[in-house]
Formats: structure tokens, C-alpha cells, sequence
């Protein structure tokens, strides 16, 4: 902001003393009549003497210019929600919102934009997004682990780490709230640090702005001259344009692609029982089972004899058909017994 301001001092400090008087110059800035003024006021009163006040007003945008910022806006809340549960009932909502005609393009966004925020609002309060955050979480304490493995390999080295939102005070002395932050300890002092933003819809330019500011204002060091272990910085979405990749190497930020929701696990298969079917096992399946219970051979082929007419229906028949006494039978064999 500094440098803009002094640039623009001595661009019109310059038009002023060449022509002794205020000439008109296009200045192109993004914002508002409001924003504009704050700009020009908060350096000095000198660059405002140097302005004649004109306003411009925007004029209605085109039914085209409105159907292309909908089309922008309605892609990004199908990047971050679909596959969520309801969306196709918050999807529904959107697609029913009357486009309004409004007094410009800027009241436009305001006015559709806020329509989409109230359907947010309805079906995802925040919680897809935080359970994005706590999945990239874990990924980035595991790339964390990975790329500092040969400290952490020494007994002086630790890791902490947070489950929830962090947030860092930077030495200009704002605060920032980082989506993972995990710390490389050594003896109990912080010698470098993990930092991680995850959005979970496609990354966009400004969100590198944004996260870049803020690794600037954390002092953020990925290249220490010692052998002291380097700050790393991730961000974590589902996609990331390649042109923005580059951008985010170049900056020493390593982009993970990961899915909007964690993969499921698999349950392990169930072993099948260990137990045999006193009703259709055979001869020597049958004597293994009974081995140490004084049931023998001779009564086991009898009890293949009876099984033929009578099933067995439980432990309780078999003791009673074997004229034996169901304590002569340990648990590990009646587990056995099906």
C-alpha cells in the first residue's frame, strides 16, 4: 500500500509541476467510491489536493455479464459440495434463485451471491469444510513426519501437533488462523514449524495470496543456512490448476491433492469359525474335537449314527444322547462343538 501511495504521489506531483495545473488522469482501482477515498486520504492531504473529485457511476451490467459471474459463483458451490449429503437438495435451491435486475454489476454479485450464501447456510453450516480440515490435518502431520524423519529418528526430536484451528499471532503482530500447524520439538524447544491451508473446492490464485501473506508475516524460513530443520508449508485441496502449482513451488508451498472425503476403510473380512458342525463333520474331525473328554471312538461313530435321523440341536442333546455328563467337555472343546 506504501508504495502504491508513493508511486501515485509522484506520478501526479509530476503532471502537476510540468502543466501548473490539475489535468484529468485515468486512475484504474478495484472497489468502491469509499474504498477509493480511504486510499487517497490515508497517506496525506497532498494527494487528495491533487484530485478533482468526479465520480463515475457503474451503469446495469448485461444479461451476459450476470449469467457468466452465476456461472462462476455456481461452479465453486459445486466444487466444495457435491458428494455431500443434500446437496442435490441445496443444488435444487440455487438453480430456483430468480436473477434479479439490478442497478449495476457490483449490486448484482451482492445480491445472487448472498442468495447462494443463504442455501450454505441451510444445508452446510460449516460442517463439510471442518471435516476437511481435520482429514488434511492428518496428512499433513504424516508429510511433516516424513520430511523431518531424520530428526525425528533422535530421541530429542518431537512432534506437536493441534486437532483443531490454530491461531498464530505474526510479527506484525495480526493474527492468523491455519486450518493444520504442527511443530518440529527439540528438548521441549520449537525449532521449525508446519503450516497447511486446506479448501475443499479447487485452489484459486487468491487463496495463494492470501496463505503467502501470511507465511511472510510467520517469517516463514523453508531454506535455514544451518543445519537447522526447515519450516514447510502445504496446501490441501481436491484440485489446483497447474499454472498455480508452479506458482505455489516457486514459493516453496507444496500442494497435496486429496479427495473431498477421506477414504473409507475397509472392514477386515471375519475369519470364519474355527468351530466344526457336530451335525455333518466327519469321523476324525469328530475324535479330534473330543480328544481328553472321555468320549471315544466307539460313542462318536454312534453319534453319527443318531445325527442321520435325530439332528443335533444343541450341546445340551449331544451330552444327553452320549449318556455323558456335559462337565466331562472343557470350554475349548465346546467352542469346538457347533
Amino acid at each position: 500500500m506504501e508504495e502504491a501511495h508513493l508511486i501515485f504521489e509522484n506520478l501526479l506531483q509530476r503532471i502537476s509541476d510540468e502543466y501548473k495545473s490539475k489535468i484529468p488522469v485515468l486512475i484504474y482501482l478495484v472497489g468502491t467510491k469509499e474504498t477509493f477515498q480511504l486510499f487517497i486520504k490515508e497517506q496525506n492531504s497532498v494527494l487528495e489536493t491533487l484530485i478533482t473529485n468526479k465520480i463515475i457511476s457503474l451503469g446495469p451490467g448485461s444479461e451476459k455479464e450476470d449469467k457468466m459471474i452465476k456461472e462462476k459463483i455456481d461452479e465453486k458451490f459445486i466444487g466444495a459440495y457435491k458428494g455431500y449429503k443434500d446437496f442435490d437438495f441445496a443444488w435444487q435451491e440455487i438453480q430456483n434463485i430468480p436473477l434479479k435486475k439490478t442497478e449495476n454489476f457490483r449490486a448484482f454479485c451482492q445480491d445472487y451471491a448472498g442468495e447462494v450464501l443463504k442455501v450454505h447456510e441451510k444445508y452446510f453450516p460449516e460442517t463439510p469444510e471442518q471435516k476437511f480440515e481435520g482429514y488434511a490435518s492428518g496428512i499433513v502431520e504424516a508429510k511433516c513426519r516424513e520430511e523431518w524423519g531424520k530428526y525425528l529418528k533422535q530421541k530429542a526430536y518431537t512432534l506437536s501437533t493441534v486437532e483443531t484451528t490454530k491461531e498464530l499471532q505474526g510479527k506484525k503482530g495480526e493474527k492468523h488462523a491455519l486450518d493444520c500447524y504442527v511443530e518440529l520439538l527439540h528438548n521441549g524447544t520449537q525449532v521449525a514449524r508446519g503450516f497447511g491451508e486446506a479448501k475443499n473446492y479447487e485452489l484459486l490464485s487468491s487463496h495463494l495470496e492470501i496463505f503467502s501473506d501470511w507465511l511472510k508475516d510467520f517469517e516463514f524460513n523453508s531454506h535455514p543456512s544451518d543445519n537447522t530443520p526447515p519450516d514447510l508449508a502445504f496446501m490441501i485441496a481436491p484440485s489446483c490448476p497447474s499454472l498455480l502449482e508452479k506458482k505455489l513451488k516457486s514459493k516453496n508451498i507444496e500442494f497435496i491433492q486429496a479427495d473431498k472425503s477421506p477414504p473409507i476403510p475397509k472392514p477386515s473380512p471375519t475369519p470364519p469359525p474355527s468351530g466344526i458342525n457336530i451335525n455333518t463333520a466327519s469321523e476324525s474331525k469328530l475324535i479330534a474335537a473330543f480328544r481328553g473328554s472321555g468320549v471315544y471312538k466307539k460313542s462318536i461313530q454312534q453319534l453319527i449314527i443318531n445325527r442321520e435321523n435325530n439332528p443335533y440341536k444343541n450341546l445340551t442333546h449331544l451330552v444327553s444322547d452320549l449318556k455323558t455328563t456335559k462337565n466331562k467337555i472343557s470350554k475349548k472343546q465346546e467352542a469346538k462343538l457347533q
